[in-house]
């Protein structure tokens, strides 16, 4: 795959997780983002929690399309600083809270 030129779908899809990034509505094709959360194809792969973004678990996702937006979307915040939380079944792989004594 070669590197996406200006109005390719790779690039409209660059554009549209960068707008979620900044939390901006916006529609790239099979992505879209309505400022909170990222949708591929309308299953929401991302979804913002004050200044987390939450990657919900990925068994739900049948589709190598929306697998790969969601490969994509955890590069780019991780490329920028942000955050990211995986759910697996109802659970999350942050770190532990700690118990207050």
């Amino acid at each position: 795959m070669g590197k996406g030129k200006p109005g390719t779908q790779r690039s409209r899809l660059i554009d549209t997780i960068g707008a979620f990034l900044r939390r901006e509505i916006a529609y790239g094709g099979t992505l879209q983002s309505d400022s909170r959360r990222l949708y591929s194809y309308l299953v929401v792969i991302g979804e913002w929690d004050r200044d987390v973004v939450r990657l919900p678990e990925s068994d739900r996702f049948c589709s190598r399309t929306t697998s790969r937006h969601r490969n994509m979307l955890r590069a780019m915040a991780t490329a920028q600083g942000i955050r990211t939380i995986e759910e697996v079944a109802g659970l999350n792989t942050s770190a532990p809270k700690k118990e207050e004594s």
